[in-house]
């Protein structure tokens, strides 16, 4: 479908932010610090270019029953079904008397006018949540290759080796960083964010569960343990071939000494 649908009840762009911004709408503290920002739309775009924005929402709102003619409802369920890729998740939740039709960049939310918002929030919350999976599952990806290409590291240094000592930095810092960003992820999916009510929590809930944000979760888990502990053995192995060199020259140096002493002696025993 081309052509947005007829006019639904309302209209929102629900926008990633600042948490400082005036006109926050709400904000979550994991598993990053983010701020969502909404604005009410005229109506939904015709142009699908304003949907290429990768940090916002575009949430219809549906009256349920006979105050939304069948038709419409179709056409609007069809309009989320056909955002994005065949691969992107759709996902339907129903909790009482809302339901939340979602797919990364488009939502609907079918409820009654004072319940609407929960359904927005818990959809927002659980978009931007997900974009963090996706970002993080992403840089994890990609780093398969450098692990593989580090992991001479793992059991023998060599002096030139030494000079890899940054970028072993960078890739402590980074598995470090993704550690954290687990923990606060539990947090995040566990205790869902405080603003939330009781309906909004299921739905975020649900859909956290049919997208299997738990096993990702613990895929990242698995893979960012596999980076700290070739990253922890790349360390102690370079410090031990630093210490190495350091007492090596010290011992050369003591050994120099020596080898001088010696011969300051035999000079002063062959003059006399």
């Amino acid at each position: 479908m081309s052509d947005a649908p007829d006019q639904p009840a309302a209209v929102w762009m629900i926008r990633r932010g600042s948490p400082e911004a005036t006109d926050t709408w709400f904000s979550f503290q994991h598993p990053t610090v983010t701020g969502v920002g909404r604005q009410q739309l005229p109506g939904l775009p015709a142009n699908p270019t304003i949907l290429d924005d990768r940090e916002a929402l575009l949430a219809v709102h549906v009256l349920p029953g006979a105050a939304t003619p069948y038709d419409l409802q179709k056409q609007i369920e069809s309009w989320v079904r056909e955002a994005g890729g065949a691969d992107d998740l759709y996902l339907e939740v129903v909790s009482r008397s809302t339901r939340v039709l979602w797919r990364d960049g488009r939502c609907v939310v079918v409820a009654p006018a004072d319940q609407a918002d929960e359904g927005f929030a818990a959809a927002a919350l659980f978009t931007f949540v997900i974009r963090e999976f996706h970002h993080q599952e992403a840089a994890l990806e990609a780093s398969w290759s450098i692990l593989a290409g580090d992991v001479d590291l793992t059991h023998e240094v060599r002096s030139v080796d030494l000079a890899r000592q940054a970028h072993v930095n960078k890739m402590t810092a980074m598995f470090q960083t993704a550690r954290i960003w687990i923990a606060r992820s539990e947090i995040a999916l566990q205790r869902p964010a405080s603003f939330l009510g009781p309906n909004g929590r299921r739905l975020f809930l649900e859909l956290v569960l049919l997208a299997d944000l738990e096993g990702r979760l613990r895929l990242i888990d698995d893979a960012t343990e596999v980076g700290e502990d070739l990253y922890e053995r790349a360390n102690d192995r370079m410090i031990e071939k630093r210490s190495f060199i350091v007492e090596l020259r010290v011992e050369v140096a003591i050994l120099v000494a020596i080898l001088a002493e010696l011969v300051v002696l035999l000079l002063e025993y062959l003059h006399f």
